[in-house]
């Protein structure tokens, strides 16, 4: 059975918030790397549900972050690429889902918040080569700061005070990264640590509740959404520093 930790936890808002807030309708041919995490199991959703991202960074694995795949088993979850409606991807399975050893939600006075936010999925077989599902290579070293990255998810792309029925299509804004030290007190009291990564828009354009796992990237993946304090404000959203764990994922691509 599915364990869903936290689709309206780290993100929060999600009962208001959607999706990417105030992003724009993406082109799949630009980021052929971003796929979905797909229900194959009627509970608790409906079979073919979308809930999260996920990344592909080569033709047998994806990343995305431990807080939806906890626990999971690999049968009842498939990753779906291919196209940027949410319902027309085409869904891959799953062989093994390896969360990291030391994940935890935790929290303080400002927010719910996840360290070691990461998780290795192995497909059953090879994602095809075409130019609507590509990897992206895995970050050697961070971006500077006030690098422009963009990040992608499924769902609305205005706050809204209602689920959006029907096709959903991926959306996408561009965010600066920012030295998690230049938030770390100001905001979140001190939980940032060096397996995170922070992004921010000057004009409230934010991932949200629904939009975890997918990617912050330029030509590498540099981080995956993980939690914020709210959705659609200045205030910057945390992803898994994804150069920080490049070592884990590589020790840890099951054979």
């Amino acid at each position: 059975m599915l364990k869903f930790i936290s689709l309206s936890i780290l993100l929060i808002n999600f009962k208001t918030c959607y999706g990417i807030i105030n992003g724009y309708v993406a082109n799949i041919h630009d980021d052929p790397y971003v796929g979905q995490l797909v229900a194959l199991v009627p509970i608790p959703l409906t079979v073919g549900d979308r809930y999260g991202q996920v990344v592909a960074f080569s033709p047998k694995y994806a990343v995305t972050v431990c807080h939806l795949v906890q626990n999971s088993d690999p049968s009842a979850i498939g990753v779906g690429f291919g196209s940027p409606y949410q319902y027309l991807v085409k869904v891959f399975t799953i062989s093994t889902i390896r969360c990291h050893e030391d994940f935890a939600i935790l929290t303080n006075s400002v927010t719910q918040y996840a360290i070691n936010d990461i998780a290795i999925l192995k497909l059953t077989e090879p994602l095809p080569n075409c130019d609507t599902i590509q990897p992206i290579p895995l970050c050697i070293s961070e971006p500077a700061d006030n690098t422009a990255l963009i990040t992608l998810g499924w769902g609305a792309f205005v706050q809204l005070d209602l689920p959006v029925l029907g096709t959903r299509t991926l959306n996408s804004l561009i965010l600066l990264s920012s030295n998690m030290l230049t938030f770390n007190n100001s905001i979140y009291q001190g939980i940032i640590n060096e397996g995170h990564i922070c992004a921010f828009s000057t004009s409230g354009q934010t991932p949200c509740g629904g939009d975890s796992g997918g990617p912050l990237a330029g030509k590498t993946l540099f981080g995956l959404t993980s939690f914020s304090i709210s959705c659609g404000t200045t205030q910057p959203t945390v992803f898994t520093n994804v150069c920080y764990y490049e070592p884990w994922i590589n020790a840890n691509m099951i054979p």
